[in-house]
C-alpha cells in the first residue's frame, strides 16, 4: 500500500511541475512576490522569464509522457525477455523428463470466454512473443465445450476443472471431439496435457504443453509433469497473464 502511494504522489509531483511552471508564467503573483522580496528579477526582466517559464513548461508537459512511455517500454522489455528465459528453463527441465528435445515441445496459453446466455465456452489461443507458441495455419483455432461436445485436451482440462494429460492421441484420432480444421492444424499432436488457471474460483485461462514426438508414459513422468505445470502456471499467472 505504501509502494503504490508513494507512486501516485511521484506522478502528481512529476505532473504538477510543468503546471506550476505555466501558472507561474501566466500570473504576476509569484514573480511580483519575488520582486518585492528582491529575489533574482527585476521588473526589466519580469516578462523575458515569463517567456522561457512558459516554454520550460511546455517542453516538460510535452515530453514527460513520450520519456515515460519510452522508459516503461524499455522497462516491460527487459522484463519480457527474462520471463522468456525463466519459461524457456522451465520447458527445458519439462522436455527432459518427458525425454524429448525442447525444440519439440510446445507451449500455448487459451483464454476461456463463456457465453453467459448459453453456457458455450470458447477456448482461444493467446499467443506471446517469444514466449509461446501460435498454432499452425491462418486465423484462431478455438476448442469448444456445449453441453457434451468437449474438444480437444485443453477442453477436457477446463471440464473436469484440473490437470489433464494424454501421451497417445492418435491412439484414437477423434476421441476429443475434433473438427476437420482441428485434424487439419494440429492433427500431427501426439502429446498433449493442460492444466487451467484459475481466478476467483473461476477458470480465466488454459496452460497447454503439446508435441508431435511421441513421449512413453510412466508414473514418474507424470509426478514431474504435474508439478512443472503448477510452477509454470502460477508463473504465468503472477507475471505474464
Amino acid at each position: 500500500m505504501i509502494d503504490i502511494l508513494k507512486s501516485i504522489l511521484k506522478l502528481l509531483l512529476i505532473g504538477l511541475i510543468p503546471a506550476f511552471l505555466l501558472f507561474v508564467s501566466k500570473s504576476d503573483y509569484v514573480l511580483d512576490y519575488l520582486i518585492d522580496n528582491d529575489f533574482l528579477i527585476t521588473i526589466d526582466n519580469k516578462e523575458v522569464v515569463k517567456f522561457w517559464l512558459f516554454l520550460l513548461g511546455t517542453l516538460i508537459g510535452a515530453l514527460i509522457i513520450p520519456v515515460k512511455l519510452f522508459l516503461t517500454e524499455k522497462k516491460l522489455k527487459k522484463q519480457k525477455t527474462i520471463l522468456s528465459v525463466v519459461v524457456l528453463i522451465n520447458l527445458k527441465q519439462i522436455a527432459k523428463d518427458l525425454g524429448i528435445n525442447v525444440s519439440d515441445l510446445n507451449i500455448r496459453v487459451f483464454c476461456v470466454k463463456k457465453n453467459i446466455f448459453n453456457g458455450r465456452v470458447t477456448l482461444t489461443d493467446k499467443h506471446f512473443d517469444n514466449i509461446t507458441h501460435k498454432i499452425e495455419g491462418k486465423g484462431k483455432l478455438p476448442f469448444i465445450i456445449y453441453k457434451d461436445n468437449i474438444q480437444g485436451v485443453v477442453g477436457r482440462a477446463y471440464y473436469e476443472k484440473s490437470y489433464f494429460v494424454d501421451y497417445n492421441i492418435k491412439n484414437d484420432k477423434n476421441s476429443y471431439s475434433l473438427t476437420d480444421e482441428h485434424l487439419n492444424r494440429i492433427g500431427d499432436v501426439k502429446f498433449c496435457c493442460a492444466t487451467p488457471i484459475f481466478n476467483s474460483n473461476k477458470i480465466k485461462y488454459i496452460i497447454s504443453l503439446d508435441s508431435t514426438t511421441r513421449v512413453y508414459k510412466s508414473k514418474a513422468k507424470t509426478t514431474y509433469l504435474r508439478e512443472n505445470l503448477v510452477y509454470l502456471s502460477k508463473l504465468f499467472d503472477d507475471f505474464i497473464l
